[in-house]
């Protein structure tokens, strides 16, 4: 008996560079026909393995074309050595529709997998036949994405429209409007053209292709838009142009299928200011927000503005319209409610006659402001700013810092500014934090700066080298009369400054009954509970 011999050859693999590893074993075929006599041929294959994957065995079935398939012979082939090429006899039963699969996986722990099949093939006595089978690996351990990008755009610059026209521009119902256009293309590409009708039921076109065609009109319809679109078969570009249908019921005293108004109204008993016919356009028909006022039944367009109210009118000028009109200085339903150049947070009254600017002091928390005690507090300050919390100065009162707790107010001795410069510095200290944790009451103040460098350092914040605290300017601000930075440091909780007068305050708050209030005046949450 001669031998089937054929070739195998497999693809790349996506794995990195390593040996190829050989196996001295080899499992007998186990298939139905592994003991058969009778005439047989053989088959055999070339394996050419790949860099980076190592295949000890290759696992065959050779089946026949019965269905279902039924196995002929089965077993594992051995990759010996490093060998680029390698083959092998198999004994099979002659015959035909035969096929082979070849299965392998890597032997270093790789999740890589190989598949392949061939067939039909014949296997005849005394012929020797050859073939090549792919042997196809994927790498289990990875993936693919493949994404389709789909632009659209209705930039067209070298399509150009000449014109669009409709001849005539109006005609009856029944009648027919005559519509032509022309466009060019700069780079020469033929131009196809395509007609719409804003609203179908008035008319329709007939062709609804080409440069010319013919719009049928089917019920009244005034001003109506027309659309061409032309096309180069890269992009499209549109041009517009209006068509007026008209209803030759117009002025039967009916508002027919079209009309918004027939010209031979009757008017109400008793209104002696109603003339008949006046009150509707004579094509019967007007649209309030069309952006044409059609006298007499409507005075203006577009409605819903500032002069015109909703229903083409002029507007009567009226608190709560939502504009700010006529004599109002401002209305709380427009937008915004007050002109521009208001002061900030301003409101409106109920009357639209006053424009309402924030006051701190009168007790009412008006927008802009965080509390207004009617006047500066322990929690609240004179500008109307949350400077502290009741559980806060619940806390200092029940202590050692009940003292304290007014300490922006200087005991009356500090002006309106001084108190101002007071708060200015607890919400800085308290915006920043830089009071919280140990060893801190100058780091407010110097920032990166030790002590003794700091108070050596330049007065002037803007030098180099000066306290670079993030309250350094506030704290400078409120220290009325010091002029060096060491007379600030010795300043830092003098009550009689009012930058030390809030400081002070403050590091009660954190130090005293044994850190006591550090909870509810926000110094271990990473900040006050405020505003």
């Amino acid at each position: 008996m001669k031998s089937l011999i054929g070739k195998l050859g497999m693809l790349t693999l996506l794995a990195s560079a390593i040996g190829v590893g050989c196996s001295s074993s080899q499992t007998p075929s186990t298939g139905p026909a592994a003991g058969s006599d009778g005439p047989q041929g053989s088959v055999g294959l070339s394996l050419v393995p790949v860099s980076g994957v190592t295949l000890n065995s290759v696992h065959y079935v050779v089946t026949n074309g019965a269905t279902p398939a039924v196995n002929v012979s089965e077993g594992d082939l051995p990759t010996p050595g490093t060998a680029k090429d390698f083959s092998f006899g198999l004994p099979l039963p002659v015959g035909t529709g035969y096929t082979i699969s070849l299965t392998a996986a890597d032997a270093s722990g790789k999740d890589i997998t190989c598949a392949g099949s061939f067939g039909p093939f014949a296997v005849t006595p005394n012929t020797t036949s050859a073939f090549t089978l792919t042997l196809v690996c994927k790498d289990n351990t990875t993936g693919e994405v493949s994404g389709g990008i789909d632009v659209k755009t209705d930039a067209c610059p070298r399509l150009i429209f000449d014109y669009a026209v409709a001849t005539p521009a109006s005609a009856n119902v029944g009648s027919v409007i005559a519509v032509a256009t022309k466009a060019h293309d700069l780079d020469g590409k033929p131009v196809t053209y395509s007609w719409k009708i804003a609203n179908p039921a008035v008319g329709t076109f007939a062709p609804t292709t080409g440069a010319t065609s013919n719009l049928t009109c089917a019920t009244q319809g005034i001003g109506t838009l027309v659309t061409v679109t032309a096309a180069n078969g890269e992009c499209t570009k549109d041009l517009t142009t209006t068509v007026s249908c008209k209803s030759l019921l117009c002025g039967n005293g009916v508002v027919d299928a079209g009309e918004t108004c027939d010209t031979a109204t009757v008017c109400a008993a008793g209104d002696a200011t109603c003339i008949p016919g006046t009150k509707c356009p004579s094509d019967c028909t007007f649209v309030c927000g069309d952006g044409v006022a059609e006298p007499p039944a409507e005075d203006c367009d577009p409605g819903n503005t500032a002069a015109c109210d909703s229903t083409c009118h002029f507007r009567v000028a009226a608190c709560g319209d939502g504009f700010i009109d006529g004599t109002e200085k401002c209305d709380s339903t427009a937008t915004p409610a007050v002109p521009a150049g208001s002061p900030a947070n301003a409101t409106c009254s109920a009357d639209c006659s006053t424009i309402l600017t924030p006051v701190c002091g009168d007790g009412i928390v008006s927008p802009g402001e965080q509390c207004d005690d009617k006047g500066p507090s322990a929690t609240c300050s004179n500008t109307c700013t949350k400077i502290s919390t009741a559980a806060c100065v619940t806390c200092e009162n029940n202590g050692d810092c009940a003292a304290s707790v007014d300490n922006c107010l200087g005991g009356g001795a500090f002006t309106g500014a001084q108190e101002t410069q007071c708060y200015s510095v607890m919400s800085c200290i308290e915006a920043n934090n830089c009071l919280d944790g140990t060893g801190t009451l100058g780091k407010c103040y110097c920032g990166t700066l030790s002590t003794s460098a700091c108070g050596a350092a330049p007065f002037d914040l803007t030098a180099a080298g000066a306290p670079n605290g993030p309250c350094a300017s506030a704290i400078q601000a409120g220290m009325p009369g010091i002029t060096s930075n060491s007379a600030v440091l010795g300043a830092l909780t003098a009550s009689t400054k009012p930058a030390g007068a809030a400081m002070q305050r403050l590091n009660c708050q954190k130090i005293a009954n044994s850190s006591a209030c550090l909870d509810s005046c926000g110094f271990t949450t990473g900040g006050p509970a405020f505003p």
